[in-house]
């Protein structure tokens, strides 16, 4: 059979930017997965008289986290599995990647109420600040289900649906991005202002530097891959590497949420140290300026006495005039 003129006789496809991109943002949810398993089981086994709201609380997000893992390599199976060799299919998008979203942003917002809860917790008069936090993740939890269920009843390929969600996806995740930065900074502000009056207690500062620390690692892994998510989404849009940041989001808010709960141990024991510290500082503080004011009370019995002596050197009882005027002397001391 002959070639047509100016037509090649096979089209070669570029998945690379597209189901490549998935299948890295799927190994690493994977690896993420992994680490989200351990911590739960540490807290589990750590915590087993936590309260009642947060052992239900760890149970729902690790629970949602495990679907959206599903929902990941169901896509990426679909894909690369079931449509083997069909390029057509690969135009149409999966049923378990249209209902990703609405399990991403669920766990969002549970984590970003968490997070506003500990702001709130942390200090009363950040209240507005944390209502706002509530409000804005609220928002993004109604953007990822408008996205799932345009997704279902839309139909087209994935640049059709990318074009129909386009100000969603930009708004989800230009919110969520500045969500993360606005919580990381509102901790790490709030920390190093209890850093104040602190100066001479060297290890209460080292645990105040640790917290904020601890805060800014755990905050900046998800301010960092939401902000690289907004990034790709708006210079590569017609590709799917925004995606793999998007496997990814889920991961590290789970994983964010459970550092958060495991470190309290860790915390409080630190923190006992050193308020051990501080009152062993304390005792002997007190204990050196009582003994101090008893040798100075001393001195004073021994000045008055003699002084009494050199001024009343011709009196009969100099014994019972020392006591009277050491009474004075007492009320003087009191």
């Amino acid at each position: 059979m002959s070639e047509i003129p100016g037509i090649p006789s096979t089209i070669v496809i570029d998945i690379r930017p597209t189901i490549g991109a998935l299948f890295c943002g799927a190994i690493a949810a994977a690896v993420f997965y992994g680490v989200t398993l351990l911590q739960t089981i540490f807290y589990f086994q750590t915590y087993p008289n936590d309260k009642v709201f947060f052992r239900c609380l760890v149970l729902v997000i690790w629970a949602l986290d495990t679907l959206d893992l599903i929902l990941v390599v169901n896509g990426v199976w679909t894909w690369t599995i079931v449509n083997y060799a069909n390029p057509v299919a690969l135009l149409q998008v999966p049923w378990s990647i249209k209902t990703e979203p609405v399990i991403i942003s669920t766990i969002s917002v549970l984590v970003h109420l968490f997070m506003a809860y500990r702001i709130r917790t942390l200090n009363k008069r950040l209240t507005p600040i944390a209502i706002a936090i509530g409000a804005v993740s609220l928002f993004n939890w109604a953007l990822g289900i408008f996205a799932t269920i345009h997704s279902f009843r839309a139909s087209g390929n994935i640049q059709t649906l990318n074009h129909g969600l386009h100000w969603a996806y930009a708004s989800a995740n230009v919110s969520s991005a500045v969500l993360d930065v606005s919580i990381m900074t509102t901790l790490c502000l709030q920390l190093y202002s209890s850093n104040h009056g602190f100066e001479k207690f060297s290890r209460t500062r080292r645990i105040l530097t640790y917290l904020s620390a601890y805060m800014v690692a755990n905050n900046l892994i998800t301010s960092t891959i939401t902000v690289t998510g907004v990034i790709t989404y708006f210079s590569a849009s017609k590709t799917l590497v925004y995606y793999a940041f998007l496997c990814l989001t889920s991961k590290a808010y789970t994983n964010t949420f459970l550092a958060q709960l495991n470190a309290r141990e860790h915390i409080r024991h630190q923190v006992d140290q050193a308020t051990s510290h501080l009152t062993a500082v304390t005792n002997r503080s007190l204990s050196s300026a009582f003994h101090s004011k008893q040798r100075a009370v001393i001195e004073i019995d021994q000045l008055t006495e003699t002084t009494l002596d050199i001024v009343n050197p011709n009196l009969e009882s100099p014994s019972t005039a020392s006591v009277d005027y050491r009474k004075v002397g007492g009320d003087i001391r009191i």
